[in-house]
């Protein structure tokens, strides 16, 4: 593998989703909350990181070197904040692309409370000027 090119992070790596990312390859570095997780991924030991999207150190720390994101986080009342704050985060430390794990019909104008919570998280994605999906 071709060491210049930076590694994916990939966030919900214990989850459907994320997971199935881990499998391929590419260089990634997985994102976990806990310490007890790290046995729960697919991994080298070395490319995982403990991370909290409540942590805004540890999740520089877990963007540092990074070139794209796999961004998906538990579906709670905090998914929005903890959202914007890792895509700031993200954009801050240089990531060229965030992919972002939303939902189908997200609209910030939605009587859907996680449906419009999904379009604020797009919106400001894309203000922010980081490559998304």
């Amino acid at each position: 593998m071709d060491e210049r090119i930076k590694p994916i992070l990939v966030t919900g790596a214990t989850g459907s989703t994320g997971s199935a990312l881990v499998k391929r390859d590419v260089p990634v570095r997985v994102m976990v909350r806990r310490k007890a997780d790290v046995r729960r991924v697919d991994a080298t030991p070395e490319s995982v990181v403990v991370a909290d999207f409540d942590d805004s150190a540890s999740l520089a720390a877990a963007v540092h070197g990074i070139g794209r994101v796999y961004l998906v986080t538990p579906s709670s009342e905090k998914a929005d904040t903890q959202q914007n704050r890792f895509a700031e985060i993200a954009a801050k430390a240089g990531v060229e692309q965030l992919v972002k794990l939303s939902q189908l019909a997200a609209d910030e104008a939605s009587p859907v409370r996680f449906l419009r919570w999904h379009g604020a998280v797009e919106r400001r994605i894309r203000a922010l000027g980081i490559g998304f999906t």
